[in-house]
């Protein structure tokens, strides 16, 4: 809501989210993994590569003025880390692994927990809405419509894909006719081991 309270244009809005980018090397072992899982899930919808990325926070549609409050903030976030790595090695699907509807790519990384803690709670503190449910670091590789058991079971224990993390984006989302695009409009490099504060 502006000064004269009315509530602002929604076309004026930007559908937006935080998130860490992934280098080609990266793009290219999840692509191989989602090759060979759709294989064995006729139908799957591959998540294109030049869309793959580990969301840290989803705004939905935010002003302007919003986005560059939080820019701001992902600049404060970047300074207090160094790069780090971690390895994806959990092969999952919602709701379950036996009825695959959405399949995805987690891991357990502290490290990542902190970041993403810390920028939550930048985020709350400027009075952006947060989600009540925990974080769960994982990257979308695919929808399916089918519901074949055990496939995913499989291979859990299989999948190991390291990244290296040093660098936020904030990304622009938006829909264009061949589909979703995601342009980056902010991108802060974690800050270097001297540099640290």
């Amino acid at each position: 809501m502006d000064e004269s309270g009315t509530e602002p244009d929604e076309s004026r809005r930007i559908r937006s989210f935080f998130a860490i980018p992934f280098a080609a090397k990266t793009c290219n072992s999840i692509a191989d993994l989602q090759k060979e899982i759709s294989e064995e899930l006729p139908g799957l919808q591959l998540t294109p590569r030049n869309n793959l990325h580990l969301t840290l926070h989803f705004f939905g549609n935010i002003t302007e003025e919003n986005l560059e409050t939080a820019a701001e903030i992902v600049v404060s976030v970047g300074s207090l880390f160094i790069p780090f790595t971690l390895t994806l090695n959990e092969l999952g699907a919602f709701p379950s692994t036996t009825r695959p509807r959405i399949v995805w790519l987690g891991t357990e990384c502290p490290r990542l927990m902190e970041l993403q803690y810390a920028l939550q709670t930048r985020l709350q503190a400027a009075r952006f809405p947060i989600e009540d449910r925990p974080f769960k670091p994982h990257i979308t590789i695919g929808r399916s419509k089918q519901q074949k058991r055990h496939i995913l079971s499989q291979r859990q224990n299989k999948v190991a894909i390291n990244v290296q993390v040093d660098r936020l984006v904030l990304y622009e989302s938006r829909q264009q006719p061949a589909g979703v695009e995601y342009r980056p409009r902010q991108t802060v490099r974690l800050a270097e081991p001297e540099k640290q504060r």
